[in-house]
């Protein structure tokens, strides 16, 4: 009887010992609205390098950008400028480390005072998957680093525009 609960407990540690120790599990970015003093607003990509996750990243910003920046104003226009979205994966003893930077420049013209004020933000996050995960995984990984750099990018953002 001792011995059949031992091998019970042994089957079961073993077991539990092999799954996944991370939940990679999707988060969605804070989805506020910035509004801003402007009434035309032009997004301009400028030459973005080619990495494994810039089209995705672009494709998540651009959609963010469309939806999230709203233009409240009767006579400026806004410019946005995407200056480097850059991705990079790296492998390294049992670690894969996804990389992926975001600089963009804001351009509000000022049409009565003939000025430009210029806000330029830059957020590089990182993630570490360590032992065995799924594409699913991973997937989920890259769109979550996708998600905090918009909460970051909005954050900074609004703190600017204060």
């Amino acid at each position: 009887m001792a011995r059949n609960i031992i091998i019970i407990l042994s089957v079961f540690f073993l077991f539990n010992s092999c799954a996944t120790k991370d939940n990679y599990n999707k988060i969605l970015y804070s989805n506020q609205n910035i509004d801003f003093d402007a009434v035309s607003k032009k997004i301009i990509f400028v030459n973005l390098p080619n990495g494994p996750y810039t089209n995705q990243a672009k494709d998540k910003i651009s959609t963010w950008l469309n939806k999230n920046i709203k233009l409240v104003g009767f006579n400026n226009q806004l410019e946005i400028n995407v200056i480097k979205i850059d991705s990079n994966e790296s492998l390294s003893d049992l670690k894969t480390r996804i990389d992926i930077e975001v600089v963009l420049e804001f351009n509000i013209i000022y049409s009565s005072l003939k000025q430009t004020k210029k806000i330029t933000l830059k957020i590089n996050q990182f993630e570490e998957l360590e032992g065995s995960f799924s594409l699913r995984d991973k997937e989920n990984i890259i769109d979550n680093l996708l998600n905090r750099i918009i909460d970051k990018l909005s954050f900074k953002l609004k703190m600017e525009l204060i």
